[in-house]
């Protein structure tokens, strides 16, 4: 435990342990809280606890002006983690008959979470969107109620969300769009102090021009005549990648040979698990000669692939939180052609975006788009310089900033 600092308040980031941080495997949470603990190292505001999935690489990283704690199966890796294991499996046991006694593993989780802000005498726990959050209820015995925030990442209408809060448990909330606030409002409407933080991405790697860009683009299949556009995301349902690769079916029928598609990611960022979605989704897309498909690809060389690229296409199907792809997309030049998705909206503009309904006709309507901005480079062109200069308002220090003014102002 390093020494605390009295003139600066030390801020508990409590995910969900799904992927590591620093964020070496993808994940859009785990990206955002990198975020804010790599500006933290520079300008040194808050002292930050994290809690993260246990990584080799991750561990490598070393944070001054944080501590990350690594759990390994839902277990601290510590001396005392082991020793909160044991004591938790002994309850569990002794009580496994008692409904008021038993436990679980979220109950264990958040038994390690408790320990360790009181050891580090936290002044504000974030909840970085954890399932069943009644379990975090404990912690106010910790930390007083109106220091206890809910970052709500998405709504509970997404996969995986789980079911509507009590927003008695935490009553207070950071969003990631004013759709996402608004939503939460509507579907709990009690007390609490409700904000927005934008996300953010590292808008200067995304800027970065390409060098050799057509030789980069050749090693793919691309010629220097092509117009590649970029999907990059995960292959789910709601994320509307199966609508994207019917659109370029139409493309092909069109006869619009020049027009490919850059198809990256997986089911889930790093994870080599797979659905029967996702594998549907590869089998289509190696069976299309105008798409190009790379799978996963490590954070830290993803702008290369936007680089490279002529537009970015974001067709999701479902109420977007926001996401942070369509920012990376405009911090790389790159016009968008995107669905008129919840929060999502609110971080383009109509200079940089074309927005689409979501209907039985989003297949067609996205090959229109994406057939008349090809061939309109003028306006390709005019979109980037607007996407980029839009870009500028989710930086990374413009997203620690808005983060410490509610921790510190709560304005």
């Amino acid at each position: 435990m390093k020494k605390r600092d009295a003139n600066k308040k030390t801020v508990a980031l409590f995910s969900t342990l799904s992927f590591p941080i620093p964020a070496v495997c993808g994940g859009g949470v785990e990206t955002l809280i990198t975020n804010l603990i790599d500006v933290n190292e520079e300008l040194n505001q808050v002292r930050f606890l994290v809690s993260s999935k246990y990584n080799k690489t991750a561990c490598k990283k070393n944070y001054h002006n944080s501590d990350i704690y690594y759990f390994k199966n839902g277990i601290l890796l510590s001396p005392v983690g082991l020793f909160l294991y044991i004591r938790w499996r002994y309850y569990r046991l002794r009580f496994k008959k008692s409904s008021q006694r038993n436990t679980t593993p979220m109950d264990f989780i958040t038994y390690q979470y408790r320990y360790i802000a009181k050891r580090e005498k936290v002044d504000v726990i974030v909840l970085e969107n954890p399932y069943r959050l009644e379990k975090f209820a404990a912690l106010k015995d910790i930390v007083s109620e109106e220091n206890i925030y809910y970052h709500l990442h998405w709504t509970e209408s997404g996969t995986g969300s789980g079911n509507i809060i009590d927003r008695q448990v935490i009553p207070n909330s950071i969003s990631i769009s004013e759709y996402v606030k608004n939503k939460w409002i509507k579907d709990n409407p009690q007390f609490g102090k409700n904000y927005v933080v934008y996300n953010c991405v590292d808008v200067e790697r995304f800027s970065a021009r390409v060098k050799n860009r057509d030789e980069e683009r050749e090693k793919l299949g691309f010629t220097k005549q092509d117009f590649v556009v970029l999907f990059c995301g995960r292959f789910m349902p709601e994320k509307g990648v199966d609508k994207l690769l019917d659109a370029f079916e139409i493309i092909h029928s069109k006869k619009e040979g020049r027009i490919k598609l850059l198809l990256i990611g997986s089911a889930n960022y790093s994870s080599p698990k797979s659905t029967s979605f996702s594998d549907n989704v590869i089998f289509q897309a190696k069976q299309m000669d105008n798409v190009v498909y790379l799978g996963y690809i490590p954070n830290e060389i993803i702008h290369l692939y936007y680089g490279i690229s002529d537009a970015l296409s974001v067709p999701s199907v479902w109420e977007e939180g926001a996401g942070l792809v369509a920012i990376e997309g405009m911090a790389a030049g790159l016009p968008l052609i995107i669905t008129q998705s919840g929060g999502m909206v609110e971080y383009v503009t109509d200079d940089c975006a074309v927005k689409l309904p979501i209907n039985d006709e989003l297949p067609k309507s996205l090959a229109n788009a994406i057939v008349d901005l090809s061939k309109n480079p003028e306006r390709k062109n005019e979109m980037g310089k607007a996407g980029r200069k839009r870009a500028e308002r989710f930086t990374k220090k413009n997203y620690y900033k808005d983060f410490l003014k509610i921790i510190y102002d709560k304005k």
